[in-house]
């Protein structure tokens, strides 16, 4: 007996609520042959392709939905989350505001929305929408954590812990929530959290995220009761699975930085580019190694305006690049610099930026892996300023190992193994010391050490590179009030602290491998 239109729906909105995206799409298909202005058959295959991430896919397909049924907020708010995927930020924007502006009820779609707002940097769009969602479904431990990410992003502490509890209340089990109330309160031990940790950690069905993420937890609270062995042990435990999985080494990364390497000439050319970029101060160096302090020292001045941390530029640079590859810098993206536009490449990153108050001067674009674009940046954005940040060695590759960063995002492969982080750091050091070389005059390097032992002198010498006159409110940067959607969220709400500096020697012996790298290379720490 041959199905009907609904009855073919119902079945493709099972397959894809079951991961059976084949299934749905099949369904669609057979859908859509008999009605092409079956919207939901549209909206449905757009959600398989995404399943499958195939996210150019989906966005073809949404926009068929969309083209039938314009005002859909479901279908617009999954378009937002497409076209952030795809780092179409504009197209993301536009969409996310017509949806909300059609006063969406369905908790689902306003929390996809918030989430959406969260990935652009609306943060107080994201929170008012997310606390909508929660309202309309308390129960849901998703919609809990999502505002509990936005209010530790905006500085709210309380806010932010009260949703995280309430989210493994409602999921006793929800591993990265753990995870999450653990960089939250980093200073208060806690053992009745530790005893619990230690109890799901004990499941014999753990994912190897959901063990990353609790070891990771259970490993911070053991720090925080001065048990350094313990913590390691369960860094160590909890990377080593999750990195198993990934078929990662270091040498993956040194084809790339080597590439990088001969791109560049060991002096620069002068480029026939226009003198562009003088709005722009790029933030950048190692992960952990102090960038978003300085981000919020500059962006406290009252001519200086914070972006967060952004793909544009590299964004740029792979689309001048025109290749196929889904990684946005690798060598293959880097063997086409001689080909490149490079003025054309500094007028497109400026031209993304559609999210600046324009009314203030400067801006900061504060993305610490651009240290990889910067020979791109000083090309394309002759009159740029670009700060490098540098910490001490064995801290910064400590701090990396003890982070846990975006575990969907493949540039930090090497944080989940000890002497990969080291070979990585290593590649860092001899990467920008060429950067310093070739540019010596247009870069700025600021010591976190010295930043802690010395503020006034380093933060005046760091805005006269900058061109900005001193005020006083660059010192008191905790005071700023602006969002932060970084790992050190709520460090850099307090003054300046040197109980990070020198860390590593508690880690001594754990970090023998990565001494061993440092002697290797002459790299001092």
């Amino acid at each position: 007996m041959k199905s009907t239109l609904q009855q073919l729906h119902s079945k493709a909105i099972d397959a894809v609520n079951r991961g059976f995206y084949d299934e749905a799409e099949a369904l669609c298909h057979t859908i859509l042959n008999r009605d092409k202005s079956y919207s939901d058959a549209w909206f449905l295959k757009a959600m398989a392709h995404a399943g499958r991430l195939d996210i150019r896919t989906a966005v073809a397909s949404l926009i068929e939905a969309l083209k039938l049924s314009p005002n859909n907020t479901e279908y617009l708010a999954q378009f937002a989350k497409c076209c952030t995927l795809l780092d179409e930020n504009r197209r993301a924007l536009l969409a996310v505001e017509h949806a909300y502006s059609l006063k969406p009820e369905k908790a689902l779609t306003l929390d996809t929305l918030g989430v959406v707002y969260t990935k652009l940097g609306k943060y107080e769009q994201a929170r008012s929408v997310l606390r909508r969602a929660v309202e309309k479904n308390p129960n849901d431990s998703q919609f809990h954590f999502n505002l509990a990410s936005v209010e530790q992003f905006l500085g709210n502490e309380q806010d932010a812990e009260q949703h995280y509890l309430e989210a493994v209340r409602l999921r006793p089990n929800f591993a990265r929530a753990h995870w999450a109330l653990s960089e939250l309160k980093k200073n208060a031990p806690d053992e009745g959290r530790s005893n619990h940790l230690e109890e799901l950690l004990k499941q014999e069905t753990l994912s190897d995220d959901d063990e990353l993420y609790l070891c990771h937890a259970l490993a911070r609270e053991k720090e925080k009761a001065g048990d350094y062995k313990s913590a390691f042990s369960l860094l160590e435990q909890g990377k080593f699975r999750y990195r198993s999985k990934l078929n990662y080494s270091w040498v993956v990364d040194e084809r790339l930085f080597n590439a990088i390497d001969q791109a560049f000439p060991a002096k620069a050319d002068v480029r026939d580019v226009t003198q562009q970029g003088g709005e722009a101060i790029f933030v950048l160096g190692m992960p952990r190694s102090g960038t978003t302090v300085l981000e919020r020292i500059l962006s406290s001045h009252s001519k200086v305006e914070s972006l967060g941390e952004l793909q544009n530029f590299a964004m740029a640079v792979k689309k001048e690049s025109k290749t196929k590859s889904h990684l946005v810098l690798d060598p293959t993206v880097v063997e086409q610099t001689k080909n490149f536009d490079m003025a054309g490449i500094g007028k497109r990153y400026l031209e993304s930026l559609y999210n600046r108050n324009t009314d203030v001067p400067y801006f900061v674009d504060k993305t610490p892996l651009n240290f990889l674009q910067l020979g791109y940046i000083a090309e394309c954005l002759p009159n740029a300023k670009i700060v490098l940040v540098r910490r001490n060695p064995m801290d910064t590759c400590l701090s990396n190992y003890r982070q846990l960063f975006a575990v969907s995002f493949s540039y930090y492969n090497y944080h989940y193994d000890l002497a990969d982080t080291g070979h990585y750091f290593r590649l860092f050091d001899q990467l920008v010391t060429k950067w310093v070389d070739m540019y010596s005059d247009r870069i700025h390097v600021v010591e976190y050490e010295s930043l802690v032992e010395q503020p006034d002198s380093v933060v005046r010498d760091l805005l006269n590179y900058c061109g900005l006159e001193w005020e006083p409110a660059c010192l008191n940067f905790h005071a700023n009030e602006a969002a932060v959607a970084t790992a050190s969220a709520m460090q850099v709400r307090e003054p300046l602290y040197n109980s990070s500096v020198g860390r590593w020697k508690k880690y001594e012996a754990e970090l023998e491998p990565i001494k061993a790298i440092f002697d290797s290379a002459g790299i001092q720490y």
